[in-house]
């Protein structure tokens, strides 16, 4: 279960989901990605991240 939480906290961080303000539409998100976790799944947000730490977009 740690893995599933350190997942979605990444993907939080990630995506545009800090733009999402509906708490539903976060919610659906979290459950999407509980349905659907697997190894490339959490590649691809291992990979966004590092994409996002070399090259910030609208930090401030």
């Amino acid at each position: 279960m740690s893995s599933i939480t350190n997942a979605i906290a990444v993907a939080h961080l990630v995506g545009k989901r800090n733009d999402i303000d509906d708490y539903d539409e976060r919610v659906k998100q979290d459950v999407w990605y509980i349905q659907n976790c697997c190894l490339w799944l959490d590649l691809k947000i291992i990979a966004k991240t590092i994409v996002r730490i070399l090259r910030p977009h609208g930090a401030y």
